[in-house]
């Protein structure tokens, strides 16, 4: 799992429960002016008082233990405890309240509503079931409640109707959100990499390689830069057609890729170029063991989808230029790529199918 993702659920937590502090120590200031006007019993304002000293150390205890360590079971016995602490503190709100016992009416919505967003549907139609069940003792032992049971019915079905609406509004956020992640996936996929090969393209290899010089400027090390051209691929593609090119240079990307270090950076330059990043090669004798594989695989018959083959005419001249080289300075990214460049045609001046390193 990503940290981002496994740290959500903490985040989520630690705000509902900052949420909850400001709304039992806003309910405590309420019931103690409430009282002191004896406009309210003072049951409720020992209600308030305990519902605060729980807030209190609920959040130290959030604070101290975050969800990320607990197991999956634990996860969710914290947080129906939560969810069965809110409703059980807004209920005996509700009923030491009478007639003014609907203002804490919202707080139901936002046990179950906020508990829904946080942590997922299952927790909004559980709380949602203990909000109904609060709400209907209520109705049984109050009689303000019970003399007012037409308002009950309509809050009641608030209580349902509300959080299902919800709900529906946050499985379609969601359906959208995954839909607008795939499509920026998509995107930054092809703004990155090459179409027919699947392989990064020239303009992020140049990135790359650029980056990977002031990594070394930085914190020293040494890559070696390749430059692969397919020999005698132009004359195949015109033979068999650019269907059959195609193939080949899919071939030819799949055998570059299984042949390198998942640290190597491989790119198609374009045509039948490709370009390859070999990280921290600090020896010549490591290069001439990736190169000779490279040459043996990019050299074997190329068939198609049924086995038939296409050619084995096919071979591989590559340059080779290191990162960095005692003997030239203020090196970039195009210049490495040039001097490999130069390397490759020479050695393809040579005979082909070998390599040459610049010097």
């Amino acid at each position: 799992m990503h940290p981002a993702d496994e740290q959500q659920p903490v985040n989520e937590e630690w705000q509902q429960t900052v949420t909850r502090l400001i709304l039992s120590g806003s309910t405590f200031i309420y019931a103690i002016g409430m009282c002191y006007f004896r406009l309210l019993n003072v049951t409720f304002l020992w209600i308030a008082t305990i519902f605060l000293v729980f807030s209190l150390i609920w959040t130290l205890f959030v604070k101290y233990y975050p969800l990320n360590k607990l197991r999956r079971w634990q996860k969710i016995t914290r947080i129906a405890t939560s969810i069965l602490a809110d409703m059980t503190a807004i209920s005996l709100g509700i009923y030491y309240s009478g007639n003014l016992g609907a203002y804490f009416y919202p707080f139901y919505l936002w046990v179950i509503v906020g508990n829904g967003v946080r942590f997922g549907p299952q927790y909004l139609f559980f709380s949602m079931v203990v909000a109904l069940t609060g709400f209907s003792l209520i109705l049984t032992f109050s009689q303000y409640w019970w003399m007012e049971r037409q308002v009950w019915y309509g809050l009641t079905f608030g209580i349902v109707l509300l959080p299902i609406f919800f709900l529906k509004i946050l499985r379609r956020l969601h359906t959208l959100n995954t839909q607008l992640e795939q499509s920026l996936i998509n995107v930054t996929h092809a703004a990155t990499h090459d179409f027919l090969s699947g392989l990064f393209n020239r303009n992020f290899f140049f990135q790359q390689v650029h980056e990977e010089i002031k990594k070394i400027n930085r914190y020293g090390g040494r890559v070696a830069l390749l430059y692969l051209d397919l020999d005698g691929f132009k004359e195949v593609n015109d033979l068999y057609g650019h269907l059959a090119g195609d193939l080949i240079l899919q071939e030819a990307a799949n055998r570059l890729s299984t042949s390198i270090r998942n640290s190597d950076i491989l790119s198609r330059l374009g045509g039948d170029e490709f370009g390859l990043l070999l990280i921290n090669m600090d020896s010549k004798e490591s290069l001439e063991v990736i190169v000779t594989t490279l040459l043996k695989r990019l050299s074997e018959p190329y068939a198609d989808a049924s086995g038939t083959i296409l050619t084995d005419r096919i071979s591989v001249s590559i340059g080779v230029c290191f990162y960095p080289n005692p003997s030239e300075e203020n090196e970039n990214a195009e210049t490495l790529i040039q001097k490999a460049d130069l390397a490759m045609y020479e050695a393809k001046k040579q005979g082909k199918g070998r390599w040459v390193q610049f010097h």
